[in-house]
């Protein structure tokens, strides 16, 4: 059974992860995927919209309001980088935002973590980046206060090189896999 939380292959006899420790749901038969849109004001990647962009307030057309565009074509970087999300009610939250690569014009906007324990990994981090494991890349853990990053790649390609748990200050980067991200609180 695949856990929610980290993506680790559990037993199916499993309760709990083996690796993060989170409840295991039985999760029903994968629907075809869905093509991410993008607001067509700030270009905020809108995975289940609302009758507005979280990041710019625009209307989304088809949700109650009228005006505003969006753009389904997935992959497509948006227009400007997305400088903040509204994040969900319930915990702490961090940022990443990635950094241009040679050659990139424009990444993918922030992408924003709620809760006191957040496993990075290809899924939540970057979807088309093979060289970010799809297991657990790294863990970040809110500790009294402090955000704590560990490397959980077997292949230690978390970078700050690690060889502790390391607190994490705002404007920090990491790199993950080949893609470089800007740490904001």
């Amino acid at each position: 059974m695949i856990c929610t939380n980290c993506g680790w292959d559990n037993a199916p006899s499993n309760v709990h992860c083996e690796k993060c420790g989170t409840k295991l749901v039985v999760i029903p038969a994968p629907q075809p995927p869905v093509k991410p849109a993008f607001c067509g004001n700030c270009g905020y990647p809108l995975s289940n919209p609302g009758p507005v962009c979280p990041s710019c307030g625009t209307p989304i057309p088809g949700r109650g309001h009228a005006g505003g565009t969006l753009s389904p074509i997935q992959g497509q970087a948006p227009q400007e980088p997305v400088k903040t999300e509204i994040p969900a009610a319930g915990g702490p939250s961090f940022s990443l935002e990635p950094v241009n690569m040679a050659g990139e014009d424009n990444p993918a906007g922030r992408i924003s973590y709620v809760g006191e324990k957040v496993v990075l990994n290809r899924a939540n981090t970057e979807p088309d980046n093979s060289s970010i494991t799809s297991k657990v890349q790294a863990e970040i853990v809110n500790k009294d206060g402090k955000w704590i990053i560990s490397d959980g790649s077997s292949l230690k390609t978390t970078f700050i090189y690690l060889s502790e748990p390391r607190e994490l200050k705002d404007g920090d980067v990491i790199l993950l896999g080949n893609r470089l991200f800007k740490f904001k609180v």
